[in-house]
């Protein structure tokens, strides 16, 4: 049984309540309870599968994307657990993440072409290479895959360069650190609290 959501993506953290509340309805909530309804069906007949639509977005920040982020990191959050409860009783559920569609007109233009840039395979999975993994997942090959999320997204969210802590804050207690890492990742120079034994690279 996929389970899949679409809305228009929530913007960003100060967006009005009642978009950022549609897009955890129909993207987390709309989820949860269809995954009650059919669980419910699975459990009495002793079987079932369970996929869930995450995203890319479970894994990483958007920017002015803080609902939509919020909502698909809680459908992996929801996936694990579900897997965990519902495996005693022959269901199996997991996750699908795939980046963005090269079908979504918002992508369209320089903007696309941009997102490519930052993908390593250079280009976005077309649907027709994400629904055969949900057809294996659904089927009797993949009974002991549950509990996962699997990560469709041409190896965006791999980093491939080595993190280098550089103090710029109070070496002492190692407070603040710059990491160098890739720009596809995360904007340059972004900072972060790191554990004061650290401090001893400074």
């Amino acid at each position: 049984m996929p389970s899949r959501t679409t809305w228009p993506r929530a913007g960003h953290v100060w967006s009005a309540s009642t978009r950022c509340q549609a897009t955890l309805d129909v993207n987390l909530s709309a989820s949860f309870y269809m995954a009650q309804a059919v669980g419910r069906v699975m459990i009495d007949a002793g079987h079932g599968r369970i996929i869930n639509l995450a995203s890319q977005a479970a894994v990483i920040g958007l920017d002015q994307h803080a609902a939509y982020c919020a909502s698909k990191a809680a459908i992996v959050g929801l996936t694990h657990v579900l897997s965990l409860e519902w495996e005693p009783k022959g269901i199996t559920v997991d996750a699908v993440s795939p980046r963005k569609s090269p079908r979504e007109r918002a992508w369209a233009g320089e903007k696309g072409e941009k997102a490519k840039r930052e993908i390593q395979i250079g280009r976005f999975a077309q649907p027709e290479e994400v629904a055969p993994l949900s057809a294996y997942l659904a089927g009797e090959d993949a009974t002991t895959v549950t509990g996962t999320n699997v990560l469709i997204d041409g190896g965006f969210t791999t980093i491939s360069e080595t993190a280098e802590p550089e103090c710029v804050g109070n070496c002492r207690t190692g407070e603040l650190f710059r990491l160098r890492v890739s720009p596809a990742r995360m904007p340059p120079g972004s900072l972060f609290l790191v554990p004061g034994h650290l401090a001893d690279r400074c």
